[in-house]
């Protein structure tokens, strides 16, 4: 199960930060937030398993024989009101620990707050550089930044696809215009020519958007946006004409192939290299870059 398998990277870092200090035989109390509702509920569902996963394994381990971590859970549905209210709620508790936002400017808009309280905040998802940048000692992220999935799709569809013509999307947001933006400057500086389009965060009719792509002989495409964007530019527009190769970074869920079905075959996505011993159904040839089916 592919919860399981995170779980023991994460708990490395819930054992030292969060237990270090905590008396003996106490309970340790961690809060996990984020988007569990709203349009992005399935990652934030997926890092709330995760973490409890992630939980579940030190309670049972044994290595914490005088301890007990309890969790809790608030939902914020990547809205900025919410989150701040959330984490003003917690920092007047008696958390260790905050497991937080899929959403990259939440995390980053709450962290000053924790660093306030005390509270270790650990971020599953958030991949935008300033979270980290800052030298707050105890904000910590176990994903690597957009900027290093831009640079690890650039080399990876240059030594793929070199012969292809090849477009570049973003969904005009902040973090998708900059990965799109990281993306064409890498190609463009290994040689390739790049087609660079937009479309609005949120759409889900890419039929004009796809057939313009193929009468311009477009068969490999960087898309820096949500998942389900990205699903719905292959429903209901059959590729014509031959493959076209989409590559993108926010493809880590199932509901990516929920929407598409057989048509997203072929996908590939680059993400953190996965867990030694974690079942894959075909590995690409870059540990960085993964087929997602």
């Amino acid at each position: 199960m592919l919860n399981r398998h995170y779980a023991s990277a994460a708990s490395a870092a819930l054992l030292f930060w969060a237990l270090a200090s905590a008396a003996r035989g106490s309970e340790v109390n961690i809060a996990m937030t984020g988007p569990m509702n709203g349009k992005s509920a399935v990652l934030g569902l997926q890092t709330r398993d995760s973490a409890a996963a992630a939980i579940e394994v030190l309670n049972a381990s044994g290595r914490l024989p005088d301890l007990r971590m309890i969790s809790s859970v608030a939902y914020s549905a990547c809205d900025p009101s919410q989150a701040v209210a959330i984490a003003n709620r917690f920092a007047t508790g008696r958390l260790r620990m905050v497991i937080d936002h899929s959403c990259s400017s939440l995390s980053v808009a709450v962290s000053g707050l924790y660093v306030e309280a005390g509270i270790v905040q650990l971020s599953f998802n958030s991949t935008i550089p300033r979270l980290t940048e800052r030298s707050l000692q105890i904000v910590f992220r176990i994903c690597s930044r957009h900027g290093q999935h831009g640079a690890a799709a650039a080399e990876y569809i240059h030594r793929n696809f070199p012969n292809d013509k090849i477009a570049v999307l973003g969904d005009r947001g902040t973090t998708g215009t900059f990965v799109a933006d990281l993306v064409e400057s890498q190609l463009e500086m290994l040689g390739q020519h790049v087609i660079r389009q937009s479309y609005v965060a949120g759409e889900t009719d890419f039929t004009a958007l796809v057939s313009r792509m193929e009468k311009d002989g477009v068969r490999t495409v960087y898309i820096a946006g949500c998942h389900t964007e990205i699903a719905y530019s292959y429903t209901g527009h059959p590729k014509q004409g031959g493959r076209i190769v989409t590559v993108s970074d926010t493809l880590m869920t199932s509901e990516f192939f929920d929407i598409t079905s057989s048509a997203g075959d072929g996908t590939v996505f680059d993400f953190m290299s996965a867990p030694p011993g974690l079942p894959m159904r075909r590995r690409g040839p870059d540990s960085s870059v993964q087929p997602v089916r």
